[in-house]
């Protein structure tokens, strides 16, 4: 019968192994330097190997059921406060605490401040981004989000990091600044149903037209943008369907339409900031 572990235990070996793997790490990366190696090859290929090694334990770690916010705090703390200047644990800190959702954690805020502090990186620059996004510290954090697409080679991330940065500039009602970013993550990224979603609520905050009559078209074109978020993404069809349900009674009755010499299947323009093109339907 299989003994389950404390996540106290877990945690604790799983800084004594990452701490040994690190020792050899640097003694190969030492050793390479050195440039004596009678097969540089053959030393590469065991740092490669080293290197994978810690990428997996880290992985099976950030993964486990032992990783969780109070477990996590605990244990790291005092391997901070003891090396608040070690880079490789800074580095394992922010990103640990990242993937499970310990962002709200003082030790986090730290961890990555001190990061930010050390060096230029995609996950220095992202997780300052998030944390200043959480301050209210918008334009601060769009300047770190940009420089996270700089860094960043995936163009999955470099997507993420532009819907960020669309995000907040939503939150200041900076809506067409906000699409444009957008449609960057749409390039980078096509099968990404949110800023389909935000480019719809942003349509709908901020309708086109004179009279009521010529805003209400505008919901068709919100519409229109939902469904093409849960055409490409499955995963956001539920919050999508809630926001068609809602909009769609603010969209022109045929009646309405008729007095107006619109019918079902007419193509209709929407102007002013949005300038795009949809479908009657009723």
């Amino acid at each position: 019968m299989l003994k389950k572990i404390d996540a106290s235990v877990v945690v604790d070996r799983y800084l004594i192994i990452t701490d040994l793997l690190q020792k050899k790490r640097a003694g190969i990366v030492e050793r390479i330097a050195g440039g004596k190696e009678k097969d540089p090859a053959a030393v590469q290929k065991e740092l490669d190997d080293c290197n994978l090694v810690i990428t997996g334990v880290d992985q099976l770690f950030s993964n486990s059921s032992a990783a969780q916010c109070e477990t996590l705090n605990k244990a790291f703390e005092p391997c901070f406060k003891q090396n608040p200047e070690d880079v490789d644990l800074l580095r394992k800190i922010v990103n640990i605490f990242d993937k499970k959702g310990c962002t709200d954690l003082k030790l986090y805020e730290d961890a990555t401040i001190q990061l930010a502090a050390k060096e230029h990186s995609e996950l220095a620059c992202r997780s300052l981004g998030r944390m200043l996004d959480k301050k209210g510290r918008y334009d601060e954090a769009i300047e770190n989000y940009k420089k996270a697409i700089e860094f960043a080679t995936a163009d999955f991330m470099k997507a993420n990091y532009n819907y960020s940065i669309a995000v907040d500039l939503y939150k200041q009602k900076q809506y067409a600044s906000a699409r444009t970013y957008c449609n960057k993550a749409l390039e980078q990224k096509s099968n990404y149903g949110q800023p389909y979603i935000l480019i719809a609520m942003m349509y709908a905050a901020s309708p086109v037209g004179e009279d009521a009559f010529e805003r209400s078209k505008t919901y068709w074109l919100v519409i229109d943008k939902l469904n093409r978020a849960k055409a490409v993404d499955p995963s956001v069809a539920a919050d999508a369907n809630k926001l068609i349900n809602s909009y769609k009674e603010l969209c022109p009755t045929k009646e309405d339409a008729f007095m107006h010499s619109i019918t079902a299947g007419t193509s209709v323009t929407i102007g002013g900031w949005i300038g795009e093109t949809t479908t009657a339907r009723f």
